[in-house]
């Protein structure tokens, strides 16, 4: 855990320096319900919810490589525990990841971009 929050710690300290390389930097927001739905069909109508409201933010930083881009992203998630008895117990979720873009042209200032991120194991 040590190792992973000096990489993280690292990636946020050293984004700024991104504006120097030519690079792009960038914070991203993101929310939604995680969790499990369970009904019982059969029976009187027993079932469990639970969807929990889960939120996160990504700060990335981006360096041009050819049509696309590559780069450091870490992920913050919080998210409700598993074994939480209360809704607001939530836990802390930290993913360091490896950015890699590749940018397709559609039409004059329209493009889809494709994205895959490498999960960093940091033990």
């Amino acid at each position: 855990m040590n190792r992973c929050f000096h990489a993280v710690l690292a990636t946020i300290l050293l984004a700024p320096l991104g504006a120097l390389a030519q690079g792009t930097y960038g914070l991203e927001f993101s929310a939604g319900l995680l969790g499990q739905i369970e009904r019982d069909i059969t029976g009187a109508g027993a079932g469990k919810e639970d969807l929990a409201p889960t939120w996160g933010i990504s700060p990335w930083m981006e360096f041009p490589l050819g049509k696309g881009g590559i780069g450091p992203e870490v992920n913050f998630n919080w998210l409700k525990r598993s074994d939480a008895k209360d809704s607001d117990e939530r836990r802390l979720i930290i993913s360091p990841h490896l950015r890699l873009r590749m940018s397709f042209p559609i039409v004059k200032k329209v493009a889809f971009d494709g994205f895959i991120l490498v999960v960093i194991a940091l033990s």
